[in-house]
């Protein structure tokens, strides 16, 4: 299972995914690079409609 969140700080925008532990298995967080505000909320719209790559 994954979750995903958009985070922002200073005008800087991410997208992080984490994956969260099972048995034998740790969990893994992975960040996108830094956008603007526009490009940030394209990706993230993009990212729920489960258009994203």
């Amino acid at each position: 299972m994954s979750a995903y969140e958009l985070v922002a700080c200073g005008g800087v925008y991410q997208i992080r995914r984490r994956t969260l532990p099972r048995r034998g298995v740790p969990p893994v967080s992975w960040t996108a690079d830094r956008w603007r505000r526009g490009e940030a909320l394209e990706w993230w719209r993009r990212l729920l409609a489960g258009h994203a790559r």
